[in-house]
């Protein structure tokens, strides 16, 4: 944060020298080389605040405009530059019109962010030909944009649509846990049992919800099949604790009747 504060700075100054170069002809004249070397200083500085980002290529963008207008008619340089920004500029938005036709619309659309930023790094074409370039950019960027909003939008769509089926088998295996709760009712524990199995593998099926209810909606179902099986464990070994203790039972009731056949005889 440190260093984008820096570079907010030293770009504002480029700006502040490139606007007093912009007060006459002569003056843009007279400082073309210096105005070169602001020009590539500018693109050697890194990133700068997100909140300034907008505002301050703005601002640059209108003070390099304003110099190019500044310089005489028929300047050689001026249009040499022109020539060579046009051919960027349509180079761009050739590029741009190509990320179309990518159907990764979400490497498209970091690409296109890649191009903007060329695009901001380049200088004016010739007045009347910036509007309908610019215009020519800009629509191609429009698309791109509109098809990554609607991926996303897509996204959320499936994962609100996702946390509808995961809140439904919640709540039926929630149902299933209950019957598990009846005292003195004969519980099926192998078909309820089973129809758990078939939620948990309709459970894998289901994508993610959305992140903030992801977590949530899991883990109370993981809770609630976890309690399943823990009461039907605890009822399977109670079983064989009274199995067990009933053999113990009647061990002692073996050996007691041997003992008193012993003594009659």
């Amino acid at each position: 944060e440190e260093e984008k504060q820096e570079n907010l700075k030293k770009k504002l100054d480029i700006i502040e020298k490139i606007k007093a170069m912009v007060t006459s002809p002569e003056e843009a004249n007279r400082n073309y080389q210096e105005f070169k070397q602001l020009q590539q200083e500018w693109k050697e500085i890194k990133a700068v605040p997100a909140e300034n980002n907008t505002e301050i290529w703005r601002s640059y963008q209108l003070y390099v405009e304003q110099f190019y207008d500044l310089l005489k008619l028929g300047h050689e340089m001026r249009d040499y530059d022109f020539r060579k920004n046009l051919e960027i500029k349509t180079d761009l938005c050739e590029k741009a019109e190509a990320l179309l036709a990518v159907e990764d619309v979400i490497s498209a659309f970091g690409q296109l962010q890649a191009l903007h930023q060329q695009w901001k790094e380049t200088g004016p074409v010739e007045r009347d030909l910036r509007e309908d370039l610019w215009a020519r950019f800009k629509n191609a960027s429009t698309e791109i944009n509109k098809r990554h909003q609607a991926h996303f939008e897509g996204i959320k769509a499936r994962e609100a649509e996702n946390l509808e089926k995961k809140t439904a088998l919640c709540e039926q295996a929630e149902a299933l846990l209950s019957q598990t709760e009846a005292e003195g009712k004969k519980i099926e524990w192998d078909a309820l049992t089973k129809q758990v199995l078939e939620l948990q593998a309709q459970w894998r099926t289901i994508g993610f919800a959305p992140q903030k209810q992801n977590t949530a909606i899991f883990e109370r179902f993981r809770q609630t099949c976890d309690h399943f099986f823990t009461r039907k464990a605890e009822f399977y070994k109670n079983i064989k604790e009274g199995q067990a203790e009933n053999l113990e039972k009647k061990k002692a009731l073996v050996a007691k009747a041997q003992e008193l056949s012993t003594s009659t005889d």
